[in-house]
């Protein structure tokens, strides 16, 4: 499979999000993504495309961090909604209902 250049820089631009995907998108020990089950045609064979996708990702991300480059290539609004995200997760609690403001 060739990797989708466009769509792994795509993904490199958003903290932590290929690293979700890695962590998701494991070998399930039968040489099956435990990430991707489907009802119709099962589960993909590991590295699934996703997978692939994420990888290749992360090394841009990486990259970018050992060449001092993420600033110029990841957007300040995309880190300050992220982090918006993340404090209305936190606000919402256990039961996952976001707060009414």
């Amino acid at each position: 499979m060739t990797v989708d250049a466009c769509g792994a820089v795509y993904l490199a631009k958003v903290p932590g999000l290929a690293d979700d995907l890695i962590e998701e998108h494991t070998d399930d020990g039968k040489g099956r993504c435990r990430g991707c089950p489907s009802q119709t045609h099962g589960m993909p064979q590991h590295p699934c495309n996703i997978r692939l996708l994420a990888d290749a990702a992360a090394s841009i991300r990486r990259t970018w961090i050992r060449r001092g480059q993420l600033d110029t290539v990841v957007p300040a609004r995309i880190v300050q909604h992220l982090a918006a995200m993340d404090r209305d997760e936190d606000e919402a609690g256990q039961d996952g209902a976001m707060p009414i403001r």
